[in-house]
């Protein structure tokens, strides 16, 4: 006898309103009407929610409670009200609006990686990170990421596949095979001039693994746990450290860490470009945020922050 099974395996896509909302709230420049499901939307999309909805946890770090899910209240809090969210919270919003669009898009469950300096190996975190992949007809796979180091376009999920990012960045999806046999690794190459991420080797090809994918779809729920995890465990970072970043207009990287605030951009002739700024006064803070960011703090939030005594 068959089993009846909940169907709730995606999240909801949003409404022809709300749609229209998000796409007001990015930017976005209609060429077609009505949009189709195409690589190149897909592309417009990114590209225009990676400059202008940031990645934050201010909510989480300035213990408001655990961030939501619900992508009624994610839409209403990133798109009506202006804010932003962490890596949960901007590919819920992006996976909601491409289903309203027609993609057949599905949310997967991602094990970041970290250097283990003392036993020399990279090593998996738990399931703590979203990513959307894109599912087109012709049997190709897309990765899409709107996290803290999001891609600005989509991904071909093929070993070998290899594009350059922002702010002199490369980026390059390998077969894994570590964990499942359909397992990638999405890879990293810092710009030339950055200095090299722990665990690389300097003669090597200057790549380190930034997390660990697979071809799985996810079901809501299954962000349940690790979502109270990032949102209230002492072991995650979010408990003790503010993170802020987005891309620039011009294919930069904005980041805010705590007081500190950097800006790159690459050059055209191969160089680059850093603005770092040690923050040391509520102003400072509050005009970064709101000139780099377009984020404006309530009342509440610019007071937690001034206990911090970071100024």
């Amino acid at each position: 006898m068959a089993f009846k099974i909940s169907n709730a395996n995606n999240f909801p896509p949003l409404t022809p309103e709300q749609l229209q909302g998000y796409l007001q709230r990015i930017e976005f420049v209609r060429n077609e009407s009505p949009l189709q499901p195409s690589l190149s939307v897909l592309n417009q999309i990114l590209k225009c929610h990676a400059s202008t909805i940031p990645y934050e946890n201010t909510t989480v770090f300035l213990g408001q409670g655990t961030g939501s899910l619900n992508v009624t209240e994610v839409y209403t809090k990133m798109a009506s009200d202006g804010r932003a969210g962490y890596c949960y919270q901007n590919n819920i919003l992006l996976i909601a609006s491409l289903r309203a669009i027609g993609f057949n898009v599905s949310p997967s469950a991602v094990r970041n990686m970290f250097w283990n300096a003392e036993l020399k190996v990279w090593d998996f975190f738990p399931f703590i990170h979203m990513v959307a992949l894109v599912f087109f007809e012709a049997g190709t796979t897309f990765l899409a990421d709107m996290g803290q180091h999001r891609l600005p376009f989509a991904m071909r999920i093929h070993d070998g596949e290899t594009a350059c990012s922002a702010a002199g960045e490369a980026v390059q999806i390998r077969k894994a095979g570590v964990i499942n046999e359909e397992d990638y690794f999405l890879c990293v190459k810092r710009a030339f001039w950055a200095r090299l991420a722990d665990g690389v080797d300097p003669h090597g090809d200057l790549f380190s693994p930034q997390f660990c994918f697979s071809l799985q779809r996810n079901r809501p729920t299954d962000f349940d746990v690790p979502n109270f995890y990032v949102s209230k465990s002492p072991c995650h970072r979010f408990s003790d450290t503010l993170i802020i970043s987005m891309m620039t207009e011009t294919g930069g990287r904005r980041n805010m860490v705590n007081n500190i605030f950097r800006r790159r951009e690459a050059q055209p002739d191969g160089g680059q470009r850093e603005t770092k700024v040690v923050i040391t006064s509520m102003e400072e803070f509050l005009r970064i945020m709101k000139e780099e960011f377009c984020l404006t703090l309530t009342q509440h939030e610019v007071d937690v922050v001034r206990s911090m005594k970071w100024f």
